[in-house]
């Protein structure tokens, strides 16, 4: 087996033109979808942290059925099933085979399992190609890796966290598709934020290896609700954030809610109804609160017809977004506006937008 990695033709190099108006770039969503959010990208690893029993292996169970077989992950976001070769990587505990049997994950011959005996002491400290290695042996392309700061020495550590990216960073140049879980770690003060988000591996280096970012969070006003946040997006966009609420008798999770700042990225105008319902938001004046957190990325636009014509009912404003540092704001400053109406959006109700575009 040739170990060695195809020589690159750079020869492909395009005009920035070229780049910036080519539609293969775009990201391929593993789970997601630009409707409803990309949580996981071909080539970008996933990683989620989280407070100990805030259900990180329940998650990262649920995306491997999913991936297997196909369907929503949280019931909210499609997941592209795929038939090639996985690997599952038990690094956290034996509880892990009772939830395996659960979920009957023994049915899929295209998935095989390692724990840390097998691995025999190797880690990404003294095998940096520890994924590699796995895939050249097992064929697997996709990782579920549950307890993956185990893989370091010390998970305070910054420059084993700068190996741990590292390595990473190397499996996914292979083509691996990569889904880890970290357990929070709060024992360093300058790494704990507001919502208690503690230290990614005590290292920034483990989110500059391209990653998403998902942490989650146990919520002391409700012990069935998890905090559910996307600290890093693998498509440029904002976060996603939300719920997850556990109904513990038919043993699934489910994830509600969206920023309003997601709902002007993906749906690009919307009503006040229509960004109450993505964010599951109740009240007007909790909307208009969200909205001043980023009254920089949208821009108001008035009804025309202000009325119906047939019923006569007022129709909606509309909040557009605004992309960042385009100076649409000044664009419109003092500009005569004519209606359009946009189908596949907000229906035919007409919009205002600059004359001649």
């Amino acid at each position: 087996m040739n170990d060695e990695k195809p020589r690159v033709n750079f020869m492909a190099a395009k005009s920035a033109k070229a780049y910036l108006t080519d539609v293969h770039r775009e990201v391929t969503p593993i789970a997601g979808s630009p409707q409803v959010g990309i949580m996981w990208a071909d080539q970008q690893p996933l990683f989620i942290s989280g407070d100990s029993g805030a259900g990180k292996t329940f998650l990262l169970l649920s995306l491997l059925r999913n991936r297997l077989e196909g369907g929503h992950w949280l019931q909210r976001f499609p997941v592209v099933s795929s038939r090639q070769k996985m690997v599952f990587v038990n690094l956290d505990r034996d509880g892990c085979k009772p939830r395996m049997k659960a979920m009957n994950l023994d049915r899929y011959s295209n998935l095989v399992c390692i724990d840390h005996t097998d691995l025999q002491g190797a880690n990404f400290i003294n095998q940096p190609e520890l994924l590699v290695d796995i895939h050249k042996d097992t064929g697997a392309m996709d990782f579920f890796i549950d307890g993956m700061s185990q893989l370091i020495i010390d998970p305070t550590n910054t420059e084993q966290g700068s190996k741990f990216a590292i390595a990473v960073k190397t499996a996914t140049q292979w083509g691996l598709n990569i889904c880890g879980t970290f357990q929070n770690k709060k024992s360093r003060e300058d790494q704990v934020d507001a919502e208690g988000r503690g230290a990614w591996l005590g290292s920034t280096h483990i989110l500059g290896t391209c990653g998403i970012g998902i942490t989650l969070k146990l919520d002391s006003k409700n012990e069935h609700s998890i905090k559910f946040k996307q600290v890093k997006a693998c498509d440029g966009r904002k976060l996603v954030t939300g719920n997850l609420t556990a109904n513990n008798e038919e043993h699934f999770i489910t994830f509600s809610g969206g920023s309003v700042l997601s709902a002007l990225q993906l749906m690009k105008v919307a009503t006040r109804e229509e960004l109450k319902a993505f964010a599951d938001i109740g009240s007007d004046d909790t909307l208009k609160k969200k909205l001043a957190e980023v009254q920089d990325s949208w821009q108001l636009v008035p009804p025309d017809p202000p009325r119906n014509p047939v019923t006569g009912a007022p129709n909606p404003e509309h909040y557009r977004y605004i992309e960042p540092n385009s100076g649409l704001n000044q664009e419109l400053a003092g500009t005569q506006l004519s209606p359009l109406t946009i189908p596949n959006s907000v229906g035919s109700e007409p919009l205002l937008v600059k004359e001649g575009t």
